[in-house]
């Protein structure tokens, strides 16, 4: 008899650690856009409108604006309505005379003598800056939302105007 209760409180604890999304339940995924063009390389963020339902997301988008939806604590993405930001931050400026980008791992020996040089020259740093519209970057401010039904959703959009 001990082991038949064993056996099923065994079984009723497997059934309940798979339906909390040990796979793809709740799978999220979507496209951002800036005036219907992909935002390649922009960061997004999840916030549940209902403050303690639920978890805060995030997700990048690919070079054709695609994202998945993942919890930043391991968890499932709980199903409700998110208030969503989205950022793409970019290096503004130039050090010497080599125009900065976010990777300078492959400049030329010359490019970096002139970084180097702009730099003593007391030439102002690199900044970094969002690329996006600011609205879209402050949960406060993001006008933003999408709902995220049981299920999860594998198409949704994040479309970003200019103005």
């Amino acid at each position: 008899m001990y082991r038949l209760k064993w056996v099923a409180v065994s079984l009723l604890l497997t059934a309940l650690i798979a339906s909390m999304g040990c796979g793809g339940r709740n799978e999220s995924k979507g496209r951002v856009t800036l005036d219907g063009s992909p935002v390649a390389g922009a960061g997004l963020f999840f916030y549940p409108v209902t403050a303690g339902q639920g978890v805060i997301c995030t997700g990048s988008s690919d070079s054709e604006g695609m994202f998945s939806v993942t919890p930043t604590t391991g968890q499932v993405v709980t199903p409700g309505e998110y208030t969503v930001t989205v950022t793409k931050t970019e290096m503004s400026g130039s050090v010497g005379d080599t125009p900065l980008s976010p990777d300078n791992d492959g400049e030329s020996d010359a490019q970096e003598r002139r970084r180097v040089k702009g730099m003593v020259e007391g030439k102002p740093p690199p900044v970094e800056r969002n690329v996006l519209p600011d609205l879209y970057g402050d949960a406060k401010t993001s006008p933003l939302k999408v709902t995220i039904p049981s299920g999860g959703d594998k198409n949704l959009k994040i479309e970003l105007k200019k103005s």
